[in-house]
C-alpha cells in the first residue's frame, strides 16, 4: 500500500515539441511516476524565458485609497468577458519590478517607481498544465495621473472598485481568474 507522505516523483519516457511562438513551447509529454502509473499525450506549456525561481510573469494590481483596479478582458478560449488585474510575461534581461512597471504602464496607464511597487507572493497559475509561477505586486497609483495604455487584443475598460464590489464580482463569476483572485484575496486580506 501507498504511503501518501511519500514523495511521488513524475519522469519524462518521451518528449516532443508541438508548437513554439516567440512566448511559449508546447509539448506532448508521456510520463510515469515512481508507482508505476503514467500518462501518455500529456499536454506541458513552457514559457521560453523562465527564471530560476520558476517566475515566468508577474500580476500587478494597481490601488487608490480603497479601491482597486482592474481590466475587463473578453478572453478568448472560455468565449466570455471577465474582470482582471494587470499581467504579463517577464521579458529577457528583465527584473520582476521592471516587468512590472511595464506590464502596469502598458494595460493601465500608470508609470509607477519601484517604491510604489510591493511584492505580495507568487502563484503557480496551472501547475497541472504550465511550467511556471507568477509574481505577484501591489502598485499604489494613488496620485499619480493615468496616461494613454495599449488596448491589447480583449482588452476593455480600465475601473477601479470598491472591496465590496470585487467580493460580488468573485460571487457572480464576473471576476473568475484564478490569479486575480488570489492578487486580491492577498490585497484585501494584507497577506504577505
Amino acid at each position: 500500500m501507498k504511503n501518501p507522505n511519500d514523495q511521488n516523483t513524475i519522469f519524462i519516457e518521451s518528449r516532443t515539441k508541438t508548437y513554439s511562438n516567440s512566448i511559449y513551447d508546447v509539448y506532448i509529454d508521456d510520463i510515469c511516476d515512481n508507482y508505476g502509473n503514467g500518462v501518455k499525450g500529456y499536454v506541458s506549456v513552457e514559457a521560453r524565458v523562465t527564471r530560476s525561481d520558476l517566475v515566468t510573469g508577474v500580476c500587478v494590481l494597481p490601488y487608490q485609497e480603497d479601491t482597486y483596479g482592474l481590466i475587463n478582458v473578453f478572453r478568448h478560449p472560455l468565449g466570455r468577458s471577465s474582470y482582471e488585474a494587470v499581467k504579463g510575461h517577464v521579458e529577457l534581461g528583465e527584473t520582476l519590478v521592471k516587468s512590472a512597471r511595464r506590464e502596469l504602464l502598458e494595460e493601465s496607464g500608470f508609470d509607477c517607481n519601484h517604491e510604489r511597487l510591493r511584492k505580495i507572493g507568487v502563484v503557480a497559475p496551472e501547475g497541472g498544465l504550465f511550467k511556471g509561477r507568477t509574481a505577484l505586486f501591489l502598485a499604489d497609483v494613488g496620485d499619480l495621473h493615468q496616461t494613454d495604455r495599449s488596448i491589447e487584443v480583449g482588452h476593455c475598460d480600465f475601473t477601479f472598485f470598491q472591496a465590496s464590489e470585487i467580493e460580488q464580482m468573485i460571487k457572480a463569476m464576473s471576476i473568475e481568474d484564478a490569479t486575480t483572485v488570489v492578487v486580491l484575496l492577498r490585497a484585501l486580506k494584507n497577506i504577505e
